[in-house]
């Protein structure tokens, strides 16, 4: 049968299609305007955010999509969070109804994100709370969604980064960033990127990022990055008023980020002009340029391989206050007390740097290591001390190490040292470490042209006396094997000259002077061997303060016990040094006394500063009653010469003082009274007290002037370099005659001038 259509139906069935498909064009084409507005409207509703836009724009056909001047809002404010001048997609449409998502281009053009961090919490906070649950994953379905993303293109991104606490703010500019394809079958994402501060600074690099393993590959190029950035962060520890410096990086990086003190490195990373300065404008450190070359750095495999390490004109300026050093007043608690040290604690880059590395040093021990070349060049240290009164300032300027081959492999690491001290000095030094036990180490150094008056803050504080003139050098060779220390220490210093005495309570009452004088060899100069030894495990035993020491005890030694001094430096006892002795009524030089005054002459001849005083002290009723004795006895046995030889003297001794026929003679030369004197007394009254007073000063003049004659004449030594005299008090009875000597400096003739 043959049904034939009228013309009525066929105009009824066109004016249907015709409206369905006037109806689809209709749709598609306000289809754009319907979904920015159900976007737009119900957006708080899904996402807890406002949305706004300018356009949307959405071709069923071609499946691309655009956002015009898309904007993301904070959570309940009107401050933009996100805004992007125009996001545009493309999907392939057909493969839709294959269930297969293919995004052929993704492009973000010029977006820019406002992050804000209090603590540990961020403005996205709550967006991963929303949209990324804990709970468990979704029963594997059967077949997984098929899905691509092909040329994702961030072109030209601001990031906005703004910390609470400690406030900062920091903008990335110029972001660019583009991954070739993300893939449902295909876990490595090959990501490039570039981007700049600013402030200053420079990244480009690409990142290879498998999603399954989380194992990554980078390798990036960061040039003259600005650290001033991290200034807020450095307030949490130092009170300081800028941080600066340049940072530069060409680094090779891989490692899991599962397990992030996993890593395998190479390439290098400079630092130039660094500087922190303290909020007095004074530099506290710099450093002009510093460079690392990295062949190879392996944390899980404990390698650590570097090529050259060079420090360029690093500075440091260390200054000592009665209250600590400038570091320690410069030191605050992160965050105060105010806030959450937790808090703080995931907010300071420096506090998760510094975990970071301990993480790595908690694992891992650097036992392998090598660096062809460390080399630090034109270094300058500065220190300050002001707890002595006067300001003292010691400069060491172009600082020079140098190490050729720093490995832990070998026996030995050399370093060598040189540096000018305070522009006068020069320091070369030798360490020779153990890479298996640094404390292993041996010293060979030597510092010289140092100036002595360099050190009279220290000087005047301690012992109240400035230093005119004077250069030191000190050699030091020191080892230390199994914490046990063996120093050998000398010290020369060339035409030291001390100054006069100051006032100062603090300083301890040492003559300085005399002991620098008692020091000095005959051209002047000052020699002294200083041998230390010790153990490093006795809390008791400092090195530094140990020679300080030695060499404070040698000054008061030489100064309070001269005498000891002398034996020790020219031979002999004490007391070939301390006293002139005696017979009584001598009045020559014997042997006895020729050995003492020889030994003085030559200390006098040896050190040309010091003086010598000799004082005579004797009993002189002793010598007047043994000289009376001796001229009555001669009267006795008709001893008429002038001359006394040896027998003469013989038959005089010979004559006991209680003999009975001497008695009758010297009772019968007195008249009567005299029976309750002593036999001596008898002898003096015979002679005259008056005369016997004279004779006792006569003899003890003629030994002054045999003593001063032998010194003058016959060891040439200067007259104004003797003091030879009398004491006005006597010896008690009984002691001989003696000469007691006096060892006096410079200080002791300037006093005597000043009439102190």
């Amino acid at each position: 049968m043959n049904l034939k259509i009228s013309k009525k139906l066929r105009r009824l069935l066109f004016i249907v299609l015709g409206s369905l498909l006037a109806l689809v064009i209709v749709s598609l084409f306000f289809l754009s305007s319907i979904v920015k507005y159900l976007i737009e409207s119900r957006s708080e509703e899904y996402t807890g955010r406002k949305i706004k836009m300018d356009n949307l724009h959405i071709n069923l056909f071609s499946g691309n999509i655009r956002f015009d001047k898309l904007k993301i809002f904070e959570a309940k404010s009107n401050n933009v969070f996100f805004v992007c001048d125009k996001i545009e997609a493309t999907i392939a449409v057909h493969k839709l109804l294959a269930s297969k998502y293919d995004i052929t281009e993704l492009k973000f053009d010029k977006p820019i994100i406002n992050i804000i961090q209090k603590g540990n919490r961020f403005n996205y906070s709550d967006l991963i709370k929303r949209f990324v649950t804990d709970s468990p994953p979704a029963k594997k379905e059967a077949k997984p969604t098929q899905y691509w993303i092909h040329d994702l293109l961030i072109d030209s991104a601001r990031v906005v980064y703004v910390n609470s606490s400690p406030y900062n703010k920091v903008e990335v500019i110029d972001w660019t960033t583009r991954i070739p394809q993300i893939a449902w079958n295909d876990p490595v994402y090959a990501i490039t990127t570039s981007c700049a501060v600013p402030t200053g600074g420079k990244l480009a690099g690409n990142l290879s990022i498998n999603t399954n393993s989380f194992v990554y590959k980078t390798k990036f190029d960061l040039q003259k990055f600005n650290i001033n950035v991290l200034y807020p962060y450095l307030k949490d520890y130092l009170k300081v008023k800028s941080l600066d410096g340049l940072l530069s990086a060409s680094l090779a990086v891989s490692g899991n980020m599962h397990k992030a003190e996993d890593i395998a490195a190479s390439g290098n990373v400079s630092t130039e002009y660094f500087a922190i300065v303290d909020i007095t404008s004074d530099r506290l450190t710099a450093v002009e340029k510093m460079e690392i070359q990295v062949d190879s750095i392996n944390t899980k495999n404990n390698f650590y391989n570097f090529k050259t390490i060079d420090i360029t004109r690093p500075y440091l300026e260390v200054s000592m206050y009665d209250d600590g050093y400038n570091f320690q007043r410069l030191m605050t608690t992160p965050g105060g007390n105010a806030i959450d040290t937790a808090v703080t604690a995931y907010a300071n880059i420096f506090i998760m740097m510094a975990d970071y590395v301990q993480s790595i040093m908690k694992n891992y021990v650097a036992s392998n290591y090598n660096a062809n070349q460390v080399r630090i060049e034109g270094g300058h240290l500065i220190f300050t001390d002001y707890t002595h009164g006067d300001k003292f300032q010691y400069d060491l300027d172009s600082l020079q190490m140098l190490s050729n081959k720093v490995n832990s492999n070998n026996n030995r690491i050399t370093l060598n040292v040189t540096s000018l001290l305070n522009r006068s000095g020069n320091l070369k030094t030798t360490l020779i470490v153990s890479p298996k036990n640094f404390e292993d180490m041996d010293v060979d150094g030597v510092v010289s042209g140092l100036l002595v008056s360099d050190f009279n803050p220290y000087s005047k504080y301690y012992v109240a006396t400035p230093f005119l003139n004077g250069v030191a050098t000190y050699t030091n060779k020191t080892t230390i094997i199994n914490r046990k220390l063996t120093s050998k220490n000398v010290l020369d210093i060339v035409k030291i000259e001390a100054g006069k005495k100051v006032k100062n309570k603090t300083a301890m009452n040492i003559p300085v002077r005399l002991a620098v004088s008692l020091l000095k060899d005959v051209h002047g100069n000052i020699h002294l061997d200083i041998p230390v030894s010790g153990s490093l495990d006795d809390p008791k035993f400092k090195w530094g303060k140990v020679i300080w020491q030695v060499i404070k005890n040698i000054m008061v030694k030489a100064a309070t016990a001269p005498f000891k001094f002398f034996a020790n430096v020219f031979g002999g006892k004490e007391e070939d040094y301390n006293q002139v002795n005696f017979d009584y009524l001598q009045n020559n030089i014997s042997s006895p006394q020729k050995k003492v005054l020889d030994n003085l002459a030559k200390v006098l001849t040896q050190k040309p500063e010091l003086r010598l005083q000799l004082v005579q002290v004797t009993s002189k009723e002793d010598e007047a009653e043994i000289y009376s004795l001796q001229q009555i006895k001669k009267q006795y046995l008709n001893i008429t010469a002038d001359s006394i030889t040896a027998p003469l003297q013989s038959r005089i001794d010979s004559v006991d003082n209680k003999d009975s026929l001497f008695n009758h003679y010297v009772n019968s030369k007195l008249q009567s009274g005299s029976a309750f004197m002593s036999v001596q007394e008898k002898c003096i009254q015979m002679i005259g007290k008056e005369k016997m007073g004279a004779i006792v000063s006569s003899i003890m003049e003629k030994r002054n002037q045999v003593v001063t004659d032998y010194l003058i004449q016959q060891k040439k030594i200067a007259p104004n370099r003797l003091s030879i005299s009398s004491a006005k008090d006597e010896l008690s009875r009984g002691q001989l005659p003696k000469y007691v000597i006096n060892i006096a400096g410079e200080e002791d003739k300037a006093d005597a001038k000043n009439g102190k």
